[in-house]
């Protein structure tokens, strides 16, 4: 692949592209795959989808990567390729987004050596073991100014509290547990409320088994401004409504919102409680 790039770029290494107008073109590839990219230079990526390793090569004699990917903000890794022990020159210093599966391979840690500007990361993984949680928690140790985490199929039997201990203190706005393995159940709700990761929450995305679980939520963490909640034993969302028919949707008893509210009528802070399709929104004043 290698020869072939090379052969690709040789076509413009011409007077005419960089002696004329200073023209210069990247090529970007995956060794273990036959796709590869070519852009000028001049071109501002600010949406990247890694499959590591990628390798680059380009007509530029100073072979500076670093500028290219200065304008990069939202980075999605997949290590699947990552037992590759060829080394890449990219490198993402500017990243406020971040979607990853855990364990990482050790050449993302270069790739991204810095997590300042992270501010919101979605964390995916299959096992809750001791290299998971360890690489977790380096990671949030360093990503000083994240406000949102989204926490995709994790089990919520095993995981959670796994999570919660690997964050500190500092503020986490926003907390989406919405696409975990399964819903909330009581016990679940009750040890989730009690963690350091639900006690600074001010938005919370999540499933729960029984209704009584959101008056837990509501009642335990005292700094919620927004929960958006689905519920298992929600009859109106287990009916089949048909879409044609908003009067008939609308005009509907939501048994559910009522019972909220009258569970909810004695808390001292001020809820408003609506309905967004199959989620319930409680808004705190």
């Amino acid at each position: 692949m290698t020869e072939e790039v090379d052969e690709l770029l040789s076509a413009f290494k011409t007077t005419f592209w960089i002696d004329q107008h200073r023209w210069f073109v990247q090529c970007q590839w995956y060794p273990v795959t036959s796709n590869y990219d070519l852009f000028t230079l001049s071109y501002a990526i600010n949406d990247v989808c890694i499959k590591y390793p990628l390798l680059l090569k380009s007509t530029c004699p100073q072979n500076d990567y670093h500028h290219i990917y200065d304008a990069v903000r939202c980075l999605r890794y997949d290590n699947e390729t990552g037992k590759c022990s060829q080394q890449s020159d990219i490198r993402f210093y500017k990243l406020e987004k971040l979607e990853v599966q855990l364990p990482v391979d050790e050449h993302f840690w270069s790739i991204v050596p810095t997590f300042d500007r992270l501010i919101s990361c979605d964390i995916i993984s299959h096992e809750n073991n001791k290299e998971c949680q360890d690489q977790l928690r380096v990671l949030l140790s360093r990503a000083f100014n994240l406000l949102f985490l989204n926490l995709p199929r994790l089990k919520t039997n095993d995981s959670l509290v796994g999570v919660s201990s690997q964050i500190d203190d500092r503020l986490k706005k926003q907390l989406d547990l919405k696409e975990l393995v399964g819903s909330f159940d009581e016990k679940q709700c009750l040890t989730f409320c009690h963690l350091p990761l639900a006690v600074q929450c001010e938005e919370l995305h999540i499933c729960v088994k029984n209704r009584i679980s959101i008056c837990d939520l509501v009642r335990t963490m005292l700094r919620l401004r927004l929960l958006f909640v689905k519920c298992d034993d929600d009859e109106r969302q287990k009916r089949s409504v048909i879409k044609q028919d908003m009067k008939q949707e609308k005009s509907e008893e939501d048994e559910l919102v009522n019972w909220l509210r009258q569970q909810l009528s004695n808390v001292q802070r001020l809820v408003r409680i609506s309905r967004w399709g199959s989620t319930v929104v409680l808004k705190f004043f």
